[in-house]
C-alpha cells in the first residue's frame, strides 16, 4: 500500500489572489511539485494517485484553486481546500468513504470518531464490529490526552493495521487535518499505540478511522 506525500511550502499566498504560473505537460506528480513551489500551497495526496499520470500543464494567471484544477484535468482526480494553504487529492470515492460527521451542537471541545470501517466477510460482521468499538474507544482516549489533537477545529482520515501483539503496527494518514504539526502528532500518537485487545482471527487489515474535532 502506498504512503501519502506531501507537496508545499509552509506559507501560502491566499487561494483568491491570482499568480502566474508557467507549467509545461509533464507527469503529475512533478507539477504538483511545482505548482506547490509556485504557489506555496501544500498538496497532500496518497502517492499511487499520481501514478502513471500526466498534467496537461497551466500557464498563465490563474488562483491556486483553478490552476490546480488545470493541472488534473482529464483525470478523475478531485481537490479539497482543507484551507489557504493546503489541499488534500483524492479520487471522488475516497471522499465520501473517510468523511467524518460532525459533532452535535452545543457542548465544549469534541472529539468524535466514526464507526471504524472493515471490510469483512458477512459471517463476521459482529464479531469486528464489536472489535471496532473497542478500539474506537482506545482511540478516542489517546488522541484526547494531548492538546494539539483534543481539541480544535479539524478533521483527518487514517489507515490502521493492528496486529497480533495488540499494536497499531503501521499508520497511513489519508486525509490531512490541514495542520502539518497536528498530523504529525496524530501519527506519533496512534503509531505503536498498544489497544485493550487483540483483533479476533481473520480480522482484515486495515482498519480506516475518520476523526473530528469542533471546539464550540
Amino acid at each position: 500500500m502506498a504512503g501519502c506525500l506531501l507537496a508545499g511550502a509552509a506559507s501560502a499566498a491566499g487561494s483568491s489572489d491570482r499568480i502566474e504560473f508557467d507549467i509545461a505537460e509533464q507527469p503529475l506528480s512533478s507539477a504538483l511539485e511545482t505548482f506547490s513551489r509556485i504557489s506555496r500551497v501544500q498538496v497532500l495526496y496518497e502517492s499511487d494517485l499520481a501514478f502513471g499520470l500526466r498534467s496537461r500543464g497551466a500557464s498563465g494567471r490563474f488562483t491556486p484553486e483553478a490552476a490546480l484544477e488545470m493541472l488534473i484535468s482529464g483525470t478523475d482526480l478531485r481537490i479539497r481546500f482543507t484551507r489557504d494553504d493546503a489541499v488534500v487529492l483524492m479520487r471522488p470515492s475516497a471522499g465520501t468513504l473517510l468523511e467524518p460527521p460532525l459533532a452535535p451542537l452545543g457542548g465544549a471541545a469534541d472529539l468524535v470518531l466514526k464507526p471504524l470501517r472493515v471490510e469483512a466477510d458477512e459471517g463476521d460482521d459482529e464479531r469486528f464490529r464489536t472489535y471496532a468499538g473497542l478500539l474506537r474507544a482506545d482511540i478516542e482516549k489517546a488522541l484526547k490526552q494531548d492538546t494539539r489533537t483534543k481539541g480544535g477545529r479539524y478533521s483527518a482520515g487514517l489507515k490502521l493495521w493492528v496486529d497480533q501483539h495488540r499494536a497499531v503496527r503501521r499508520t497511513e494518514l489519508v486525509r490531512s487535518s490541514g495542520d502539518r504539526e497536528r498530523d504529525a502528532t496524530i501519527f506519533r500518537i496512534l503509531q505503536g499505540l498498544v489497544v485493550s485487545e487483540a483483533p479476533p482471527p481473520r480480522m482484515p487489515n486495515p482498519i480506516h478511522v475518520a476523526i473530528t474535532v469542533r471546539t464550540l
